[in-house]
């Protein structure tokens, strides 16, 4: 028994590395590519878009990333938002 929770014990920080994993990594930076394009940690530029039934996405919108938990940020009018691939750009 002690051998299966000590195993348990290092695969647990895998797992929840592995749930958090988004597809843009952070830190990212605040309108690098212009007004409310934003890009991660390796350069893809993304957009804050608010979560379905919260209205249109602000591109000017002040967002706190990972407020409301890993991968989703909170807008100024605290709106949950997550990274979505801009309009231009046809898949991340």
């Amino acid at each position: 028994m002690p051998i299966v929770l000590f195993a348990l014990t290092l695969l647990w920080p895998v797992v929840a590395l592995a749930q958090n994993a988004g597809p843009f990594l952070e830190p990212y930076q605040s309108s690098a590519y212009g007004p409310g394009i934003n890009s991660d940690a390796t350069g893809r530029p993304f957009v804050w878009q608010p979560s379905p039934g919260n209205g249109p996405p602000d591109p000017s919108s002040d967002v706190r990333p990972d407020a409301y938990g890993p991968g989703v940020g909170m807008d100024q009018y605290g709106r949950a938002v997550e990274p979505a691939c801009p309009q231009f750009q046809q898949s991340c």
